[in-house]
Parts: C-alpha cells; structure tokens; sequence
C-alpha cells in the first residue's frame, strides 16, 4: 500500500462552495465531466451573482466545478484547489493568484503582477505542475 504522505496534495482542505449563474463563456454540455469542457478552470464574478471564465490581470473568484442545464454552476471559492496555469504564467510558490490566459483563453492564473490596483487573492502552494497549481484561497 502507498504511503498517503508521499504525496503533497491541498485538494478538498475546507472547501467553501457555492451556486452561481454563469455567463455565455460557460456552456452546459451533457457529454462533459461536471457539465462543461470549462470545468476546472478559473473563474471570476462578472456581475450580480454571476462568473465567467477569469480574463488576464482579473481577481480569481474561484474554480468552476459543475455546470447545469439551468444556467447555473457551482464554484469552490474556499479552500485548497488545483487550478490550471496559463501558458506563459510565472507561478512561484507563496504569492498570490490573478487571472491569466493559455493562448487566448481565458480561466487559467499567474502570480499577481506589479500592477496597481494588487488583484492578487489566495495564496501558491506548490507550483510544479504548471497545468495543476496548488492554491489555497
């Protein structure tokens, strides 16, 4: 049997989860794992209540986990998570997340940049996997 602790993983540590709509860059597909092909990615809250997938410089709100029929989702907003990496992000471990784009798509994160106003949210925990990020937000 393998040993448990010979694998670094913050995935499900308090989760904080809850139901939002979303916008039309989140689309239901029945066929999908969780209802989308977006599933997994980064999100952001776009208005009252309502994300779409996070854009470049963005506060992360956080990961899209399912995606209904009805036009609503839900999104882990708490808690340790996996989340994917843009595709030129710098991810270093101990800062905080914003949005990033992999080509010219959005959802994924960088480290917070310099910019003003800091957008930054939540904290790397473990970036050695750029496609599976460990976040705690």
């Amino acid at each position: 049997m393998p040993d448990p602790r010979a694998a670094v993983s913050f995935e499900g540590i308090s989760p904080v989860i809850v139901t939002v709509e979303h916008d039309a860059s989140i689309v239901f597909d029945r066929t999908k794992n969780g209802g989308a092909t977006q599933v997994g990615l980064a999100v952001m809250l776009d208005s009252d209540a309502q994300v779409s997938l996070v854009a470049d410089g963005e506060i992360v709100f956080g990961k899209l986990l399912s995606v209904g029929p009805d036009g609503y989702c839900s999104v882990q907003i708490a808690g340790g998570m996996t989340l994917p990496g843009g595709s030129s992000a710098t991810l270093t471990a101990g800062t905080r997340i914003e949005g990033d784009l992999s080509g010219s798509d959005e959802g994924y994160i960088q480290t917070e940049s310099d910019a003003a106003p800091p957008v930054g949210r939540g904290t790397i925990i473990d970036s050695g996997t750029a496609t599976a990020v460990q976040v705690i937000l």
